[in-house]
């Protein structure tokens, strides 16, 4: 009885393992694809990023995403499942700019930490709000690209590029439909570069040192959807006083939200060679660029303004 069982046994052995000798071991899904992401910087020639990174994010899957990271500009090989995805892109060797809750393609946005008006002087210092603003710093550089109705599958890829900025009358906005397993991505500059100065300065001789803040500007941007957020900062300025006698700077933001009625007003903070400190543009009007930035973003913040003739404590 035993000698019966054990052949039992062994017969059943046998057929098991035969059966699976010719059958491969699946190390990965078989519906895996590699795919090669290009990085096209027609929109940003002069853009040079240490590094770019790209979340895929699978559609009706909330809080599910794939990311990758390349050295240098250019993209290279991923790996994904088919299916459908949005996309977004940007440069991953920001310093000053910081990216939230990008679990999810909505709510994916660059921000900039909390800060002080007087920090570019005195370096860092409490977060102070400035007439009921929160001071955030300004960003830094930052290229994003964002595809949408991404379909990857055994016979190729389908995608649209969904441009940052419109106006652009060669942005890629037709869908791309390709049988190659690649997917060429157009970043773009999705900040807004100021420059602005003082002019007719009355005693400028006796400024030793000075900085300045610019007010209603919105502290963070939303990659996916290219909106801006609603709550109103302020955004310190680095400043310098010209040979010439003119107080100028540059600076970066993401923009200014058009549904916010917060004006935007520019002040000054000096350091005078007697020791006193004094705040200039709280009170006058022609500090305010409200009408420059709205009808003029990334130009010069230089029309009507003009130094008061008395120091303002």
């Amino acid at each position: 009885m035993k000698d019966t069982i054990i052949i039992c046994i062994l017969s059943v052995l046998y057929q098991l393992f035969t059966a699976c000798d010719h059958q491969p071991l699946c190390y990965h899904h078989p519906h895996d694809h590699k795919v090669t992401v290009i990085f096209n910087w027609q929109y940003a020639p002069e853009a040079n990023p240490r590094g770019m990174c790209v979340f895929f994010y699978p559609e009706h899957n909330d809080f599910q995403y794939y990311r990758f990271d390349f050295s240098g500009r250019d993209g290279g090989e991923v790996e994904l499942p088919a299916g459908k995805y949005r996309v977004i892109a940007y440069n991953n060797d920001s310093e000053a700019t910081e990216f939230m809750d990008y679990s999810d393609f909505d709510s994916h946005k660059a921000t900039t930490r909390r800060g002080n008006v007087l920090e570019s002087i005195l370096g860092p210092l409490s977060h102070e709000p400035v007439n009921g603003q929160n001071v955030h710093i300004s960003p830094d550089d930052l290229w994003g690209a964002i595809a949408t109705e991404v379909t990857i599958d055994a016979t190729g890829i389908s995608y649209i590029c969904v441009p940052y900025n419109p106006s652009m009358d060669s942005s890629p906005v037709a869908p791309v439909v390709t049988t190659e397993m690649k997917i060429e991505l157009f970043p773009e500059d999705v900040l807004c570069h100021y420059t602005w100065e003082v002019i007719d300065i009355d005693g400028i001789e006796r400024i030793d040192k000075v900085a300045g803040s610019i007010s209603g500007m919105a502290h963070s941007l939303y990659l996916g959807t290219n909106d801006l957020a609603s709550q109103p900062v302020t955004i310190p300025l680095p400043s310098r006083i010209t040979p010439d006698g003119r107080i100028e700077g540059e600076f970066l933001t993401f923009g200014h939200n058009e549904l916010i009625s917060s004006p935007h007003k520019i002040e000054l903070y000096a350091w005078m060679k007697s020791g006193k400190k004094f705040v200039f543009g709280r009170e006058q009007e022609n500090f305010d660029v409200t009408r420059q930035v709205h009808s003029a973003p990334d130009t010069l913040l230089s029309e009507g303004l003009r130094y008061p003739k008395t120091e303002v404590t």
